[in-house]
């Protein structure tokens, strides 16, 4: 049993000893933009819970964007939210860790990014605004991260630009045709360390932990983790960096896997 700010989660293990699992939300625990994992996902994450299993999300969702797939899942406890820059208890609404940027540093980010982002978002709270009527004024409060949609094209041009501002971390989080979705987060707020903060809140180790996940963006959550697991549909990076490769999200892989370490 592990206490978090007065409140208690049971955290006891299965046969194999793997206390938690941390799971990417889109193409691993649902399809891409999916609200709801399916009825066979929902039951193997109540089974893992009633054996004293910690189950979390590790994604680049914003809380309220993660909310309702959350209460849909039936999680409970510390998740890993943001890219890994909070840990969020979803039933009492608490961060219960933050590792933000302040205002200073938003600036200078957005500031380089502006000139290549579609749309952009700097914000405390999910809100992405176009950049013709974005105003770096409109930063006066610190946040998680910098999320900005640019060209496909300009990849590389705007992380050598980026480059020169130290400390920070440049994920693609989702991609569309022609166009990315890039996140920028301090460099101790990726996945891995959001879930380093949660194996210490939980009193877990690395050894204790499966990770599972499907883009390029989860190689920082598998660092976290010595079970790694590429949905079928995971990119091939992910699938090279798993110790097991389970089947695709439509065919409830996320199940297939627990199955096959005995959870």
């Amino acid at each position: 049993m592990c206490v978090i700010d007065g409140k208690y989660w049971e955290v006891s293990g299965a046969v194999n000893d793997i206390r938690l699992v941390v799971t990417d939300i889109d193409g691993t625990l649902v399809p891409n933009h999916g609200h709801e994992p399916s009825p066979a996902v929902h039951e193997a994450i109540r089974r893992l819970q009633s054996a004293g299993v910690h189950v979390a999300i590790a994604s680049a969702r914003p809380a309220g964007y993660a909310q309702d797939l959350v209460s849909a899942a039936g999680l409970h406890g510390p998740q890993v939210i943001d890219g890994g820059a909070t840990i969020y208890d979803f039933d009492s609404g608490e961060a219960l860790s933050k590792k933000w940027f302040d205002v200073a540093r938003l600036r200078k980010i957005v500031a380089t990014l502006q000139q290549h982002a579609l749309v952009i978002d700097a914000f405390p709270d999910f809100k992405v605004v176009p950049i013709e009527v974005f105003s770096i004024d409109s930063i006066v409060e610190p946040a998680p991260y910098v999320y900005a949609k640019i060209r496909e094209s300009s990849h590389d041009e705007v992380w050598q630009a980026l480059m020169p501002i130290a400390g920070i971390d440049f994920q693609v989080v989702a991609v569309e045709p022609g166009y990315e979705h890039v996140q920028v987060c301090d460099q101790a707020a990726t996945k891995q360390h959001g879930v380093e903060r949660l194996q210490r809140l939980l009193g877990v180790s690395a050894a204790q932990t499966l990770a599972i996940g499907d883009a390029d963006n989860d190689l920082a959550l598998f660092a976290a983790a010595d079970e790694r697991v590429a949905m079928g549909n995971a990119t091939a990076t992910v699938k090279q960096a798993a110790t097991y490769i389970t089947d695709s999200v439509d065919d409830d892989g996320w199940v297939s896997a627990m199955k096959h370490f005995g959870l």
